[in-house]
């Protein structure tokens, strides 16, 4: 299972780096510090990143650095030790509103990462469980693919037709040269075998539609036989 990723509140920020308020407002000002996402609208969260970056900016402030010499020096040079390392990006969704988005029981969730078919893409201070919004599609695409019936332990195996086209790219990406012809022709062979599932199922849904339609002109046949019937009997 991947490794989670710790998220920090504005006030967590503030307290660990002990900073006073109005400093990460004029950081966010001057464009010396973003927040890595939103949790909504107006709730901000940073990563260990943010932290980092935040302690350097603090640093060169203890030393006498007013916010325009900061925007210099991190327009120019970076700060020391900085990094290009990339993070969780953009809003998380708790599991709640993933299971109100998807119309997938949080229980059934909850499930789904107890047998590692998903797991999140981070966790709060709190210890709440934080999922990217290509989660919402994911969960839609599970439980279309048990109904194609599939099980939870074939699914584990087949995580790649789970993934939306981004994130899909982000986890081929951490292939190396060796594995990835394997990972493709595995990922083929899983699309070839969904196809024929899919063409069985479009037969077996075209035969029934014609049953249920013959059947349907029964019932409303014997009803009105049972009605004219009863009226005989009066």
């Amino acid at each position: 299972m991947k490794d989670l990723i710790s998220l920090y509140s504005r006030e967590d920020v503030i307290n660990r780096i002990k900073l006073e308020p109005d400093v990460l407002d004029k950081w966010y000002k001057y464009g010396l510090l973003y927040p890595a996402g939103h949790y909504d609208k107006d709730t901000p969260y940073y990563n260990e990143e943010n932290l980092l970056h935040a302690e350097k900016l603090k640093t060169l402030m203890d030393l006498g650095y007013d916010y325009d010499s900061l925007k210099k020096i991190t327009s120019r040079v970076g700060l020391p030790g900085q990094n290009n390392k990339k993070d969780v990006q953009g809003k998380l969704l708790t599991v709640g509103e993933i299971a109100e988005r998807s119309g997938i029981s949080a229980r059934t969730l909850k499930y789904w990462e107890e047998k590692e078919l998903i797991s999140p893409d981070a966790r709060s201070e709190g210890g709440f469980r934080l999922y990217r919004e290509s989660f919402v599609e994911i969960c839609y695409r599970i439980r279309e693919l048990q109904l194609f019936g599939y099980t939870v332990e074939e699914l584990k195996n087949m995580n790649l037709l789970l993934l939306p086209d981004n994130r899909l790219q982000e986890e081929l990406l951490t292939y190396g040269e060796e594995e990835i012809e394997k990972i493709l022709e595995e990922f083929l062979e899983q699309q070839k075998n969904l196809l024929e599932k899919m063409n069985d199922l479009k037969k077996s849904v075209k035969r029934w539609e014609g049953i249920t339609k013959v059947q349907t002109k029964f019932i409303y046949r014997f009803k009105s036989h049972m009605k004219s019937k009863k009226i005989k009997n009066k």
